[in-house]
């Protein structure tokens, strides 16, 4: 069978087209929030425990809306799987995430009617529920969308944006990846909200093994980052009753860069050209194009105002000299400012560090940075090969689903 290369990804809109998008998402929100407001009055939610075990069939989408609701995820290290809670529950939103990921589209469809239409797509009715998936990229934390319609943004936020973006539509579904990335940034809140995935992509198009092994899905179900950067993003704000958008390389906390480089693979890198291509003339691009890092709002914002300016060059400095600077959150609600200073920094070396070095001095990242290369590098260095995933029939393609792509390096 011929392999095909990942659909483009898409953003909200174009600028031009930002007042007929706000009216539009402002329908969409509304409608998502009175279909909210029913379930929430006639199915208040019941959170499934494991004595629950399977849910009884439903015969009525009043009985499909009744079902417990399943917020717990749990992945098996020795047979590298999640574990899916029984039939006949609601899910999550980080469950309908992997389930589309790891699930055959008939398989999905039949144990958890509620959050999958009879073809296994997200049914548009679908109240969200539970936190919501984080996905890093160029700096900025984005909420997942599927098939271009469907965004996985949790309970919380659906109160302030609604879970649609677009209608369900044949064309809507046919142009969109199943999973992409950059119309919706996701607000600190969800950022800081407990939550159990968290992802940080590297590439536009991955290809490839997947890097972390409870990630490592059906090559066509990978998350897909949109490269028009010169359109805009919805920003969810909680605190403001209308819908935010900006061009997504406007938005506080964007890097040119995709992510941070992972095992000697270089993350995807907008050029400055791509920028004066569109138009886009007065920014600074070096400010843009600083070290990698997942920007994370300050409790108190005049402390960015007050520190130290020697500390901030050698933190700097020091970020500089590394191939990966990691840290978590962003300030979505904000456009860029020159003004900004990296405050949270990640360590970064040749061999690859699995923690984060806290917020703290100079002195402190120094002697962070020195430990847990010490201790990396004592660590075994050969790799496990990776882990198949499992061959059971239910896990195999349907023909609802997309053709596999070629395999190349992981993202």
């Amino acid at each position: 069978m011929p392999t095909s290369a990942p659909k483009e990804a898409k953003m909200a809109c174009h600028p031009s087209d930002k007042a007929a998008f706000i009216e539009q998402q402002e329908i969409l929100r509304d409608r998502c929030s009175k279909v909210l407001a029913d379930h929430l009055k006639s199915n208040p939610d019941v959170v499934w425990t494991f004595e629950d075990g399977y849910g009884r069939y439903p015969t009525t989408k009043k009985e499909e809306a009744q079902l417990k609701l399943v917020l717990d995820l749990e992945f098996n290290e020795e047979s590298g799987q999640w574990d899916f809670p029984p039939a006949n529950n609601r899910l999550s939103d980080e469950l309908v995430y992997l389930a589309v990921k790891f699930m055959n589209a008939r398989h999905r469809a039949r144990l958890y009617p509620y959050d999958f239409d009879a073809m296994g797509h997200i049914n548009p009715q679908r109240v969200s529920s539970g936190p919501a998936p984080i996905i890093w990229a160029h700096g900025l934390p984005f909420f997942p969308v599927y098939k271009g319609y469907y965004i996985l943004c949790g309970r919380e936020n659906s109160k302030s944006i609604g879970w649609l973006i677009h209608e369900k539509t044949k064309d809507i579904m046919q142009s969109n990846p199943i999973w992409s990335i950059g119309a919706v940034i996701a607000p600190d809140s969800a950022v800081k909200a407990p939550h159990t995935i968290t992802r940080q992509m590297t590439q536009h198009k991955p290809s490839g093994v997947e890097i972390e092994l409870q990630y490592r899905s059906k090559a066509w179900t990978r998350d897909v980052m949109a490269a028009n950067h010169q359109l805009c993003a919805v920003l969810p704000n909680p605190e403001v009753d209308g819908i935010e958008i900006c061009p997504l390389w406007k938005a506080w906390g964007y890097n040119v860069r995709c992510g941070p480089m992972k095992r000697g693979l270089k993350p995807t890198t907008m050029p400055k050209e791509f920028f004066t291509s569109h138009g886009i003339k007065d920014f600074d691009y070096e400010a843009l194009a600083r070290p990698y890092g997942n920007r994370l709002l300050n409790e108190d914002e005049d402390m960015d105002e007050e520190t130290d300016s020697d500390d901030d060059i050698e933190v700097e400095q020091l970020a500089g000299k590394s191939d990966e600077i990691t840290s978590s959150g962003n300030r979505s609600m904000m456009a860029q400012s020159t003004s900004q200073v990296d405050v949270d920094i990640g360590i970064v070396s040749p061999v690859e560090v699995p923690a984060q070095v806290p917020v703290q001095g100079p002195e402190q990242v120094t002697e962070a940075i020195t430990e847990a290369v010490t201790e990396a590098v004592t660590e075994k260095v050969t790799e496990e090969a990776p882990k198949e995933i499992s061959k059971d029939p239910e896990f195999a393609p349907s023909e609802h689903e997309e053709p596999k792509v070629g395999e190349g390096p992981a993202s």
